[in-house]
């Protein structure tokens, strides 16, 4: 349902929110822009119903002080056996030249090699596209510490 488990810093600093306010709450009612036309009301449930990796998804996201920015989002979706979604969000604003790297795996789910999956799709699905990447959180700096494969990877 597109409801914001944790945040990063990373997005905390791009987006204006702190984590504690974000959390919670719903992604695309909070973050997408109304007048944006690329996520129609029906985008997210046949994202998950597909279960494939979107990229280059380009719309207007809003800050919490209120400026709109440009976002580019590609997303990894990780689809356990009961149809829980666990996604992986890179964000790629103008400013910044390669996305920055985020696993998000809520609290019950942890400890179950989720993030490890999920952090391999999405760097092998990165090679695919011949896209570099930047770790933006913990556990992909544990893991590419890990797997020295995908080093080349990185921005």
């Amino acid at each position: 349902n597109a409801t914001v488990l944790e945040m990063n810093p990373v997005a905390e600093n791009i987006f204006g929110y702190p984590a504690i306010e974000l959390t919670g709450r719903n992604l695309l009612r909070t973050l997408i822009s109304a007048d944006d036309p690329t996520l129609g009301e029906n985008w997210w449930s046949e994202f998950i119903r597909k279960g494939e990796p979107v990229t280059g998804l380009r719309v207007q996201c809003l800050r919490r002080d209120g400026l709109e920015i440009s976002c580019e989002f590609s997303l990894t979706p990780l689809v356990n056996d009961v149809g829980d979604l666990l996604s992986l969000a890179s964000t790629d604003l103008p400013e910044h030249r390669d996305p920055p790297l985020i696993a998000v795996v809520p609290a019950e789910l942890r400890g179950k090699g989720i993030a490890e999956k999920l952090v391999r799709a999405a760097l092998e699905h990165a090679r695919a596209e011949r896209r570099r990447i930047v770790p933006a959180c913990s556990y992909v700096g544990i893991f590419l510490q890990r797997h020295p494969e995908f080093n080349d990877l990185v921005a």
